[in-house]
Parts: C-alpha cells; sequence; structure tokens
C-alpha cells in the first residue's frame, strides 16, 4: 500500500527526514534517515553518528559534495547542505539536542 511518503517519518516520535546524498568515493546515491528539527525555512540534523569519535559517513559525503535531496512527508526537494558556524550552532544547539542522550555527551563544538 502506497502511503504517500509519510509511513515511518518518525523514530520515537521525533520527525525524520529522507536525505539522499553522493557517496564521497563512489559517486552513488546513498540514503539515510535522520531526526531533524526545522528552523525557520532549513531542516536541521546533527552529525552526531550516536556518540562515536568520528564523523558519520553522509556527513563526509555531503562536506565534500553537499548538493542533496530531501524527502520530509510526501515532499520532495533538492537541496544545498551547509555546516553550521559556531555562531548558528550556538544558537541551535540546545533545541536540537533537547531529548538525545548520545548527543547531549558530546560537546556542541565537537558534533558537525
Amino acid at each position: 500500500m502506497e502511503a504517500g511518503g509519510t509511513k515511518g517519518t518518525t523514530v520515537n516520535g521525533a520527525p525524520c527526514l529522507l536525505l539522499d546524498y553522493r557517496g564521497r568515493r563512489s559517486g552513488h546515491w546513498r540514503r539515510t534517515v535522520l531526526i531533524y528539527r526545522r528552523d525557520g525555512g532549513s531542516f536541521l540534523v546533527v552529525a552526531s553518528n550516536g556518540g562515536a569519535d568520528s564523523d558519520p559517513q553522509w556527513y563526509r559525503s555531503i562536506a565534500e559534495n553537499p548538493d542533496v535531496r530531501v524527502r520530509v512527508g510526501p515532499d520532495r526537494f533538492a537541496a544545498r547542505a551547509h555546516t553550521l558556524s559556531g555562531d548558528e550552532k550556538a544558537d541551535v544547539w540546545p533545541g536540537l539536542v533537547g531529548g538525545v542522550r548520545a548527543v547531549r555527551r558530546v560537546p556542541a563544538e565537537d558534533v558537525p
């Protein structure tokens, strides 16, 4: 049954989006599911890698090729990803990680 892109759009009650990006070495399109937060017209995600010491592969790929495709519910669109500056991150960080335990353990400056 077709759900129009709305099935499976939350994880533990948090809203999720689908991020399609090109692999940094292969150039093949890849997809990951990410929890996000809206900030005006922007969709913010955290590249915490579950609190690991290294950045997730999807982040390393979009750092090299920031042209991505996003799906939020039934909406699909092209976008250009960028890493927030320190000042931008300071403004949004508390709201981004409020309920995510793995991210709260990592200092904001260490997570893109």
